[in-house]
């Protein structure tokens, strides 16, 4: 099997998202070719499906804290081995190759509000864009620049505390301290 059908296994079903992170994933890899040895953090703007590829392809994973997800609402990927890292984004209009209607589709789609019409059209669509995707020079789909490596989440304690709003144990290292009480972030400070 090759990467990319692991990559759709793993996600579920094949997308041009997915194949977005696929892209990016093996651009990274290209541009900073690690070692077998090497251990590959990435941080990524939206966690989507995306996310997946880059957890197929680099191997970095939440649970692992080789991955973390900082949501600002963009595909941009920094991925980085001990001593370089890289920051990729996808380029404005990728996601509208095929037309300017795609993504008001995708998202109807994704809501579950799509007429059986506007469904047949975004699918009429989705399968040239992500083949676009998977096909089209990396410079036609992402901006790549040398970075600063993301910091890594390997520093993690499993020390908790307990909410003094709801009771619940709270990691130590997420806690809001106030006086000689603890919050987690779900909570107001009391």
């Amino acid at each position: 099997m090759d990467m990319w059908d692991y990559t759709v296994r793993f996600h579920g079903h094949a997308c041009c998202i997915l194949a977005v992170g696929y892209r990016a994933a093996l651009l990274a890899k290209a541009r900073l070719s690690p070692s077998e040895h090497d251990e590959i953090i990435a941080q990524v703007g939206t966690a989507d499906c995306s996310t997946d590829a880059l957890q197929t392809v680099l191997g970095c994973t939440l649970g692992k804290r080789t991955l973390t997800v900082r949501d600002y609402g963009k595909h941009k990927f920094i991925v980085a081995i001990p001593g370089r890292a890289v920051c990729i984004t996808l380029k404005p209009g990728t996601l509208t190759h095929t037309g300017p209607d795609f993504v008001g589709l995708m998202e109807k789609v994704a809501a579950g509000t799509a007429s059986s019409d506007e469904e047949a059209r975004f699918y009429e669509l989705q399968k040239p864009l992500m083949q676009y995707i998977l096909s089209a020079p990396a410079e036609n789909l992402f901006t790549c620049k040398d970075s600063v490596a993301p910091p890594n989440s390997q520093t993690f304690s499993f020390r908790s505390v307990q909410c003094s709003a709801c009771g619940e144990a709270v990691f130590i290292s997420h806690a809001k301290c106030r006086g000689a009480d603890f919050f987690c972030p779900e909570c107001p400070d009391q």
